[in-house]
């Protein structure tokens, strides 16, 4: 994720946003074969990875790496936040 440069676009870990340039793709990543294909074929202005570039192993490697990125803990989950929300 780090070497191939996508944190550039899609964030650190995953998430996307207003200063990245791609969409969020964790914490709910496509299955494997649309991950692939977006990564051979990108519909958008998403650099193209041949086989040369990632392969496949990689490309499983990649997957799993985004895949088994958790979902941020929601506002209520965060002390400091839930005091935050309650005060006026």
């Amino acid at each position: 994720y780090m070497q191939h440069q996508c944190y550039s676009c899609h964030g650190t870990e995953g998430q996307g946003g207003e200063r990245s340039a791609g969409p969020a793709i964790a914490p709910s990543v496509t299955p494997l074969p649309a991950f692939e294909l977006q990564l051979r074929q990108p519909r958008a202005s998403m650099p193209r990875y041949n086989a040369q570039a990632i392969d496949a192993d990689r490309v499983r490697d990649l997957y799993a790496y985004v895949a088994a990125i958790p979902a941020s803990p929601g506002v209520a989950a965060i002390a400091l936040l839930r005091e935050a929300m309650r005060t006026p």
